[in-house]
Order: C-alpha cells, then structure tokens, then sequence
C-alpha cells in the first residue's frame, strides 16, 4: 500500500474486513445462531421479506417454526406506530447501524411486545442483520411502576393530611440535632402556611420557638424507629393539630399532620355544654331543695310560734281572772318571745321570696358600719341576757362601707342572733372589723358549741339539711345564712366561716369599702 494516502488505505482495509466478515458467514452454519441466548433475524431492506429467524425470535413472535411465520407474519404490518419501520430504515441508512433501538411491534397473536433491536445494514446484498432482546415484561414493569408512582403523587399531592419526609441532620457527636425537610405535599403547605420555600430547611429554621425537647423527641424517631402520635395546638397558625410520626428508613422520618381545630372546638363546645348542664342541674336540684324547705317552714316552723301565741291567747281570755300578776308577766313576756320569733322568720321568708324572684332593688349607700353593729347589739340584749351572754363590739367609728344598709342590717342581725343561739349560758359573743384593701371584712366570734368540718362545709347549701337546736333548745330553719350569703353576694361581697367543735365559731363577712370623699 505504499504511496497511498492515509484516507485510501482506511479504505482499503475496511473493505478487506467486510471480504472477511463475508467469507465467515459463509463458512459458519446457520444452526450456529439456534443456540444464541438472544434473537437473530434477518430482513430484506425493501420489501421486509424475511430471510432468517432463530428460535428465539421465533418464541417471541409465537411461531413453531420459520415456514410458519413467513406464511403467517408480515414484518412491514407488525409496527404498531404508523411509519415506524420507515423512521427505523431511515436510521440505519443514516448510520448503518442501530443500537439498543427500542422497536413496538405486534406478535403472531397480535399482542403488543417491546423488543429492544441492534441491527447492521449490510448494503451489498441489502439486507437487514438484526439481534433481538424482548423487554416487553420490563417494559411492562416500567409502566406499572410509573403508574404507581403516578398514583402515590397523586395521593400525595391531594390527600387532606399534611405530609413532610425530612432527614437527621447530626452533630459533631453523632447525636440528633435537626431534622432537614426532603419532600413535602400540598396539604402541608395549606395547613402549615409557611411563607416560601422550606425544602431543604431545617425544623429549627423554620420554627425558631418550638421546644428543644420536642425536636429531640421527633429525630429520636429516626434513630429507634419507634413511631409516636401527639396533639399540639399553634400560636402563630391558631390551630389544634393532631403529629402522627414514623420512620420510613434509617435517618429518616415522615410526619402526617391532620388540622383537628373543629374537632378541638367541638369538643370544648361540648365540655361548655357539659358544664352548662351540670350546672343547670345543680340549680335544679337547689330549686327542688328551695320548694322543699319553703314548704318545711310552711308546713311546721312558721306555724310553731303563732300556735304559741294563739294558745296563750286563749287561756288569758279564758282564765284571766284567775291569773296572779307575775304570772300575767310570764304570759306576757312568752307572748313577746313567740310574737318576736314569728315576726323574724316571716321577714326572713319575706326577704328570701323576694330574693328568689329578683323582686329586691339593691340601693348602695355609704354608711358607718359601726352604727349597723351597735344597732343589732342594742335589738338582741334581751335575748342575749337570757342566758347571761356577753355581746361586745370592738368596732372603730367611721368605718365606712358602700353597700344596701337594709340588706346588711339584716346580715348583722341574722349572724347575731345565730352567735346567740349557738353559745351556753354566761358565754361571750364579740364582733370586730378590719381593713382589707378594697373591703371590710367583719367578724362576729362566740364561743358555743362549734361544728364539725362537715357541717362547716354545708352551711351556705339549701339542699342539705343542718339544722341544730340552740344551747337552750332553740329551734331554727337554716334560712338565714342561706339570706346571709345571698344578700351578701348581690352587694359584691362573701360570706365564710371557721370553727372548732365545743370550741366556737367565727362568722366573716366582706363588705367594698366606701370611697374617702
């Protein structure tokens, strides 16, 4: 090849190569290519007759033999894109060659197969030399795994629950520090209305104030697996919601967050409710109670002292005249006891009927209550000197209160006359009163009987009987401290007690202080 150009003698060799290639297809059988683990098939350029096909092509196309298949199966039909061949020999003609070429025909039985096809275009004899894979089961695994991922984006994307995958992010030793945001779905964006983009961010950047605690609890789910479910409720979104957490793989954890806000509403909703009710049921029980104990004093308390005064009536018109003196005086004085007691409790009952109706008008005034005490000190001597009971005040003039003086007045009286029934003979009852900021704050202490903590704790309860016989038997209706409590109340103060048994009682009493003018 000496003088030739370097470009001839590329030539020249190619073609000695082709001479080879030539002379060794002749040479070798075509019983040689039964054996190959892929397909050989060969067609005719033009007309698509086919020339040779080995068993496997044979298999894939669904044909016993190669007669068969000539007689049956025409290559130039078998495309299932119109103009495929015509873009495939365009190709080869271009290039000569194919390359892993992915070819859609249909097979003997019309079914769909994806073959993947390498091919040389031999242009002497113009013939097709081609080598076959069928990929069609890959092909179709392909297919089913892209439509299941379409499927599972699908439902990523549109299911209502918040979704976020995020990954570890360590620290210098090897413990969990953070946790960075790989993917996340509509819904999370919705429901968490983070401003921008968070792929890629940190939980600590993007919820500067959440709890270190609650940071480690969440990466811990990455490194043991173990899921967790917890409720939180947002300041910054004004939302309940419902962090349900597992790890999909090491380093990794998914959350599904759900907005639960209307069922955390409907349910404090239902708690009011549920309130509302109890409490409804309890005024309906003090209602009950209130019916039943007005009927008692009806019914037996009111009707004792005026049987008392009718009785003693009827004997003085009957047997005056055989009446000494002093004996007219004990009547007299009997009448007075009965008359009086009669008349505290129709005013009582008068007061608490009017209290239950809201029939009351609350006047507020200011008023020194010095002159209340001493006033009701003044009413109860007599019935304080029957038992030789010391009643003494250790009140300062000028203690001015702003409330309803009648309605206090009573107050006084009623606590009074309590202290008086419930201490012996020769006892002491002392009332005193301090300043307390925005209140006065007055007690009235004897030295009777006392209570156990339980009746301590039902004094101021309609509904639970507690009535007690004085120290000389006398009798009472519980009414009025239940009048005490109220009226106290309605004018923005309390009423509450202490006591010991067998060692006394305290009764105090918060009353708003007047303003200095």
């Amino acid at each position: 090849m000496t003088g030739l150009s370097e470009n001839e003698q590329l030539k020249q060799r190619i073609l000695h190569l082709e001479n080879l290639l030539e002379e060794l297809g002749k040479k070798i059988p075509r019983d040689f290519f039964e054996h190959f683990l892929v397909g050989i098939i060969q067609t005719d350029l033009n007309s698509g007759e086919l020339k040779y096909a080995n068993k496997i092509v044979l298999n894939v196309l669904g044909f016993d033999n190669l007669e068969e298949m000539r007689e049956k199966y025409s290559i130039l039909e078998s495309y299932t894109e119109p103009g495929g061949r015509e873009k495939m020999i365009r190709l080869l003609k271009e290039k000569g060659s194919l390359e892993n070429y992915e070819l859609n025909i249909y097979d003997g039985k019309g079914q769909k197969r994806t073959l993947l096809y390498s091919a040389y275009l031999d242009r002497k004899e113009n013939i097709i030399n081609g080598v076959i894979v069928d990929i069609t089961p890959r092909k179709k695994g392909e297919t089913l795994l892209q439509e299941s991922e379409e499927k599972y984006r699908l439902l990523f994307d549109h299911m209502s629950s918040g979704f976020v995958l995020g990954e570890l992010i360590m620290d210098d030793q090897g413990k969990a520090y953070d946790i960075k945001v790989l993917e996340i779905n509509e819904a999370f964006k919705e429901i968490v209305n983070f401003p921008g983009d968070i792929i890629n961010k940190t939980l600590r950047e993007m919820v500067p104030q959440m709890k270190e605690e609650l940071i480690i609890q969440l990466a811990n789910v990455g490194l043991t697996g173990r899921p967790f479910t917890i409720e939180r409720y947002s300041r910054r979104t004004k939302k309940h919601f419902r962090i349900h957490t597992y790890s999909p793989k090491p380093d990794q954890i998914a959350v599904i967050l759900d907005d639960i806000t209307l069922r955390k509403e409907a349910e404090n909703e239902l708690k009011q409710q549920k309130k509302k009710l109890e409490k409804q049921t309890r005024e309906l029980a003090e209602l009950i109670a209130t019916k039943d104990k007005f009927f008692t004093i009806i019914s037996h308390d009111l009707r004792n002292p005026f049987n008392t005064i009718l009785n003693l009536c009827t004997l003085l018109k009957q047997h005056q005249k055989f009446y000494q003196p002093e004996e007219l005086d004990k009547f007299i004085d009997l009448l007075n006891e009965s008359a009086s007691k009669g008349y505290n409790l129709l005013e009582n009952l008068l007061n608490w009927s009017r209290s239950q109706t809201n029939q009351i008008n609350i006047v507020p005034v200011r008023f020194d209550i010095s002159f209340i005490v001493d006033l009701n000190i003044e009413l109860m001597k007599q019935a304080a000197s029957v038992k030789n009971i010391e009643l003494h005040s250790a009140i300062d003039r000028k203690m001015y209160v702003h409330a309803d003086e009648d309605m206090i007045n009573t107050v006084i009286r009623n606590l009074l006359s309590n202290a008086i029934k419930y201490t012996h003979e020769n006892g002491k009852v002392s009332i005193y009163a301090e300043d307390a900021n925005e209140h006065v704050v007055v007690s009235i202490k004897d030295n009777g009987i006392g209570m156990v903590p339980e009746d301590l704790q039902n004094l101021f309860r309609i509904d639970v009987s507690k009535v007690r016989p004085g120290t000389s038997n006398e009798k009472g209706t519980g009414l009025g401290l239940i009048i005490c409590k109220e009226f106290i109340e309605k004018n923005g103060g309390k009423i509450w007690a202490e006591s010991r048994l067998k060692k006394g009682s305290i009764f105090y009493i918060s009353i708003p202080k007047a303003k200095v003018v």
